[in-house]
């Protein structure tokens, strides 16, 4: 990562040719070297949905997403004003995000899995075991694949909340974008949120925590009403499910602690702004009121189903 980062800061004419580019315009070198992993990036997951046991030995994604990242990270998006550059990062972010939900959607059931050394999925056992020149057990196969869903996952996180720090605060509406759109970001959203809400895992959402805090921050002071009035309607109805203990309705992940949903609250209301120089922040507010109503009034267990378990929203 951080030498993608030097060679991209180097004046390197003969760039092109060094990555086998085959583009004949003259193009900014953060481009090009994004466009090169890119591609790099695509091949590995194209060998991870045939093997991924065999991806997280000779091609684990973590290194190409963290050397994007690294690059994302001092792309100066404002210099950009030709419709022509901007349409081309338009591009490569779409495909971003499309190639992005690909791998989570590839390593997501290893780190969702609640086995703390890690977990090899039925389809690979056949093929570790025949792979005893490198891997002694299985135990040491699985926690590589372990390790490599992980870091994966990691820096997919990291992408998704880099492109909404370049991408949300140039969103108007619906037709005034610079490098990505409202559905874009309805898309990147709406992963966070499945990560947060849905999976059985502490590490998974705690990965998450971290990208989607970034993007509340960008929405709470975003341009665009629709998006800004995206962590309102989160809150909102974060809240609703905490006063209707919707955890005991299947709508949410059983783990405890209520699973994410704690992150995912604390994320949107990090950076509520507030409204008036000493006033409360509306929605901190409001949620604190509701959880101490549910200290102080709901009682230590519930009875669903004819059985009487542990109050999780308590």
């Amino acid at each position: 990562a951080t030498l993608v980062q030097c060679i991209a800061q180097i004046n390197i004419t003969n760039l092109p040719e060094l990555i086998n580019c085959d583009i004949k315009q003259e193009y900014d070198q953060i481009y090009l070297l994004i466009n090169h992993i890119t591609k790099r990036l695509d091949n590995e997951t194209q060998h991870a949905k045939i093997n991924l046991l065999q991806a997280a030995k000779n091609g684990p994604m973590y290194g190409c997403s963290s050397g994007i990242n690294a690059l994302l990270t001092i792309i100066y998006h404002d210099k950009y004003e030709n419709q022509k550059q901007i349409n081309e990062w338009r591009t490569v972010f779409d495909h971003l995000i499309k190639i992005c939900l690909e791998i989570a959607s590839i390593t997501g059931p290893i780190v969702s899995s609640s086995s703390p050394e890690g977990m090899m999925p039925m389809e690979l056992t056949d093929i570790s075991s025949k792979d005893e020149d490198e891997n002694s057990n299985g135990q040491i196969t699985s926690q590589m694949l372990l390790v490599c869903c992980w870091r994966t996952i990691k820096e997919i996180s990291l992408l998704f909340s880099r492109l909404g720090q370049i991408g949300i605060k140039h969103i108007q509406n619906e037709n005034q974008y610079r490098f990505i759109n409202l559905k874009q970001v309805h898309i990147i959203c709406n992963y966070y949120m499945e990560q947060l809400l849905k999976s059985r895992h502490c590490g998974a959402y705690e990965l998450a925590y971290t990208g989607f805090l970034i993007i509340c921050e960008q929405l709470w002071s975003s341009n665009c009403d629709e998006l800004c009035n995206l962590p309102i309607k989160w809150i909102e109805n974060g809240i609703k499910m905490v006063q209707e203990n919707s955890l005991d309705k299947n709508k949410l992940c059983l783990t405890r602690r209520s699973g994410g949903l704690p992150f995912y609250l604390q994320s949107i209301l990090t950076d509520e702004p507030i409204k008036q120089r000493g006033q409360q922040r509306t929605y901190v507010a409001k949620l604190m009121e509701t959880l101490l109503n549910i200290i102080q009034n709901d009682p230590d267990t519930i009875q669903i189903d004819g059985q009487v378990l542990e109050n999780s929203r308590k």
